[in-house]
């Protein structure tokens, strides 16, 4: 198992906390005691720690942060470097709605279709709608919110039927930069998956659509997993069927929802800008690009994947 700590993170003793239980998977404790950190490690299954952009960390919280991972030795390598590990990237997970297909502005109106039907015209989506978040939650808020009655599964498979015709109407054409951009990480020997909260049937309809079914090697959808975004589940998943630790996976989300599960997960996490989404809290993301003409010079630079 290979985990990627980021010195950048670890600004101060917050920040080493929240880094080290995200990246380490641990109980929020272990990240403010480093004796606690130091005896949980020593339970875990061994593998590599990795730190990186080591020279940005303050020195003291860097010196007690790698006496006790220097103590873990031989069951955990520590390598240290003030860049990254070179080529650790073996994969990239893309989320799908308002990252590889601009349907975020269909599936605010099939939002507003329904929640307007719900309220008897009171409210519409703008008061209830959240980028990321579990259609089902969503409807069970838009009910509370309005005093309505319904199933919110039920409202949730209208508004993606909703959003697919609206799609398949209109047809918003992706970034032209997509399909070249998994062409070329394909040639780079880099492997490629989705990672999306929408049930199956849609997912698969959309990818179809588009003519991208064929490039992907594992489609993971929220009919695969108990909990959706931001729980990191869907990524620690689609990462353990890919056979890869997910330091050694990158996720490309356009949603803060969509960054705290990968970065949750320990993905290295790249925020990706969707004009159709407004400007999203991507604060979480390891990185943020505004197309996707910039995914695999990011990559490059930082020494993710080969030169």
């Amino acid at each position: 198992m290979l985990y990627a700590l980021d010195g950048r993170r670890m600004q101060d003793r917050a920040g080493m906390h929240d880094h080290l239980t995200a990246r380490l998977r641990l109980p929020a404790y272990y990240g403010r005691n480093l004796d606690a950190l130091h005896d949980v490690l020593s339970e875990r299954e061994g593998g590599e720690i990795v730190l990186e952009h080591a020279a940005d960390m303050p020195d003291g919280l860097k010196a007690g942060l790698l006496a006790v991972l220097s103590d873990l030795a031989p069951a955990f390598r520590l390598t240290v470097t003030d860049g990254v590990l070179p080529g650790r990237i073996r994969a990239v997970i893309f989320d799908m709605d308002g990252v590889m297909v601009d349907s975020e502005p269909r599936h605010i109106r099939a939002c507003d279709g329904i929640v307007r039907r719900i309220s008897g015209g009171a409210h519409g989506a703008s008061e209830v709608h959240t980028v990321g978040i579990s259609t089902v939650e969503l409807y069970r808020r838009a009910l509370a919110y309005c005093g309505a009655e319904g199933d919110p599964k039920t409202l949730a498979k209208e508004h993606f039927d909703t959003t697919l015709r609206l799609i398949r109407e209109e047809i918003p054409q992706p970034d032209e930069a997509l399909i070249p951009l998994l062409q070329a990480l394909k040639a780079d020997g880099v492997r490629i998956a989705v990672a999306s909260s929408s049930p199956r049937d849609y997912v698969e309809a959309v990818l179809a659509l588009y003519g991208l079914t064929d490039l992907f090697e594992l489609v993971m959808t929220g009919s695969d997993v108990s909990t959706l975004k931001p729980d990191p589940g869907i990524y620690l998943t689609a990462c353990e069927r890919l056979g890869l630790s997910p330091a050694e996976a990158a996720a490309l989300e356009d949603s803060h929802i969509g960054t705290m599960a990968a970065t949750g997960a320990g993905l290295y996490t790249i925020g990706y800008y969707n004009p159709g989404c407004g400007r999203q809290d991507l604060s979480l993301a390891d990185a943020i690009v505004d197309g996707f003409a910039d995914v695999r010079t990011l990559l490059k630079r930082e020494g993710l994947i080969g030169a």
